[in-house]
């Protein structure tokens, strides 16, 4: 959903300088602060998913010891 955000806002821009629609500049005008917001917000998101530690990934025999014996 993050990329469409900027293609809208960087479309709407060239469209209205290729149509001579200058009205059409109101929305990239507003519309980029969204669209960086949300590039931003999924780049914050993306790291802290990433530097997450994950016990599973750490110990994967030990992991699939332990739900080895919760099954039984």
């Amino acid at each position: 959903m993050v990329f469409p955000l900027g293609m809208y806002t960087a479309c709407t821009y060239q469209l209205a300088y290729a149509m001579d629609l200058y009205f059409l500049l109101h929305i990239p005008k507003y519309f980029w602060f969204f669209a960086i917001t949300a590039w931003v917000l999924t780049f914050i998101w993306t790291w802290a998913f990433i530097a997450k530690p994950r016990k599973k990934l750490l110990y994967p025999a030990r992991n699939a010891f332990l739900s080895l014996k919760r099954e039984r």
